[in-house]
């Protein structure tokens, strides 16, 4: 992923979320989350790139996974953000639709 600067142009920084992004990050209260086709959920620091947190959906299903949908992002009642996306499971012979909600 990278950050340019809207003034120049130039890159100001970019992040590794272990697979192409192939969907829109998500941005609440200057956290920046950003979703791995492969499966990895990355919660950014906007203004550097730096990773706060992070969920791995293929290591938590156990099996491949394919992440399309773009995240949304929520503000739970204990202030804490809950970030919501679709799912592809893969499993040998066929897949599962799932919609998964993290919370960090």
């Amino acid at each position: 992923m990278y950050a340019v600067d809207r003034g120049d142009g130039r890159v100001a920084w970019k992040a590794q979320v272990g697979s192409p992004i192939v969907t829109s990050p998500a941005l609440l209260d200057q956290r920046l989350y950003a979703i791995g086709s492969a499966g990895r959920v990355a919660c950014l620091d906007p203004t550097n790139g730096r990773e706060l947190a992070s969920f791995d959906v293929a290591d938590h299903a156990g099996v491949e996974c394919r992440l399309w949908s773009s995240p949304v992002v929520r503000l739970d009642g204990r202030g804490r953000h809950r970030v919501y996306f679709g799912a592809e499971v893969r499993f040998p012979g066929h897949s599962l639709a799932a919609l998964y909600c993290v919370r960090f």
